[in-house]
């Protein structure tokens, strides 16, 4: 990002660029942007492997966000989102899952063992049982009938399961996905959730509140179907926060055969060459394209779309010819006093994968889904990625002031 130097110098001498420093004066200051150094286009079979990983992930957890996704990560950074600690931890899987760019854009993902919560609470253990038909928990439980209450599963459960400390006001939870057979040969998934916050004094029938809780030999079970995996959660609401046990999803034994067809050599080479295959040569320029960081200054007098405004800043406007991928547009308030809402947009169809800490974004770097939060000085840092192509760097600082008067009240792009 830009420094600002103050002194006497002449506007008309200092637009430009020198070596590895571009430069340009505003508002009576000088701004000295250093140019990154070059980037090779993201197109090696390494890098086309990581964004075929993350195909399945980003179909899946589309699906996932309307039931899951809050307080269900503890360790997330003020600036992450639990949607992005999902990436993060899916991101890790040992054995990925790949399906193609038009499954994904269809809206139809693979489950497999990913993980739904990460937390400090004790792991519940379960398993598919597949005489019951049912995920069996490790957790203890009396028969339970139609009539059975929250009040009376709740007394007796926690008496039943003291050593895991189960208190009054925690909540079991669960989330499951359902999947039918199409047509078209992939199974197509729906995703539920329920959760019982356990009590005392609750009359409600039990069945109501968690419609596919099922007791089998004294354990607290849920009913499955074919195509199905769940996860069951612990979760704790306090004053400090929500706390969560870490827990993944389990599957019927007819979902991981399935999943199984997604993890070969096959569906890998399939995948990558749905998002435009790879090529480990350097061809020319379009392989290698030197990127800038700052904003971009013109060697010639005519400033215009660099001065700074708003309506510039978050996009690099020197596109270079070799590119085909529009840079992303980081939008937000700044100079702000408290917090700021970031956002960012990009061409259609492509990923928009951004940084914090001021270094180069990759493909590796955290994908953006949603508007974040910033509540300290800046920097961001932005490219996107379509059909194995990267744009160049959109770069945004956002500085935290005292007052409205910091700085002017000038953006820095």
């Amino acid at each position: 990002m830009g420094k600002i130097i103050s002194g006497g110098l002449d506007s008309n001498h200092i637009v430009g660029s020198v070596g590895s420093h571009t430069f340009r004066y505003t508002n009576g200051q000088l701004v000295v942007s250093e140019k990154a150094a070059t980037v090779t286009n993201p197109r090696t079979y390494e890098q086309v492997v990581q964004r075929a990983k993350w195909l399945n992930v980003t179909a899946l957890g589309k699906l996932l966000r309307s039931v899951t996704f809050k307080f269900a990560f503890e360790d997330k950074e003020s600036k992450q989102t639990d949607y992005n600690m999902f990436f993060k931890y899916a991101a890790k899987m040992y054995n990925p899952v790949y399906i193609t760019r038009d499954m994904r854009e269809r809206g139809i993902c693979v489950p497999a063992e990913y993980p739904v919560t990460h937390g400090s609470l004790a792991d519940i253990k379960y398993s598919y049982d597949a005489t019951e038909q049912a995920f069996v928990t490790n957790l203890s439980a009396s028969d339970v009938t139609e009539n059975t209450t929250v009040e009376d599963f709740s007394i007796d459960f926690r008496r039943l399961n003291k050593s895991q400390q189960w208190l009054y006001e925690d909540k079991l939870v669960y989330v499951a996905l359902t999947g039918t057979m199409g047509d078209d040969g992939y199974v197509h998934f729906e995703v539920s959730g329920a959760s019982m916050l356990l009590s005392s004094d609750d009359t409600a029938k039990l069945s109501s509140v968690l419609p596919l809780l099922k007791i089998v030999n004294g354990k607290v079970a849920f009913s499955a179907s074919e195509y199905s995996c769940i996860a069951v959660i612990h979760a704790r609401s306090t004053e400090n926060g929500v706390y969560v046990s870490s827990q993944e999803f389990v599957l019927s034994d007819a979902l991981k055969t399935y999943a199984a067809t997604f993890r070969t050599a096959s569906a890998k080479d399939v995948s990558m060459k749905s998002i435009g295959g790879w090529n480990d040569s350097l061809i020319g320029s379009k392989a290698s394209t030197s990127l800038n960081n700052g904003a971009v200054v013109r060697d010639d007098d005519n400033e215009e779309g660099s001065n700074g405004s708003s309506e510039n800043n978050g996009s690099n406007e020197n596109q270079n010819e070799n590119h085909t991928v529009e840079a992303p547009v980081i939008s937000g308030v700044t100079p702000f006093t408290d917090t700021t809402t970031v956002s960012m947009s990009g061409p259609d169809g492509a990923e928009i994968h951004y940084t914090t800490d001021g270094s180069q974004p990759t493909a590796e770097s955290q994908l953006y889904s949603e508007p974040f939060t910033l509540n300290a000085t800046t920097t961001v840092k932005a490219i996107a990625i379509k059909d194995g192509t990267a744009s160049q760097v959109s770069a945004k600082e956002f500085t935290k002031s005292s007052g409205s008067g910091d700085n002017g009240g000038v953006e820095e792009g």
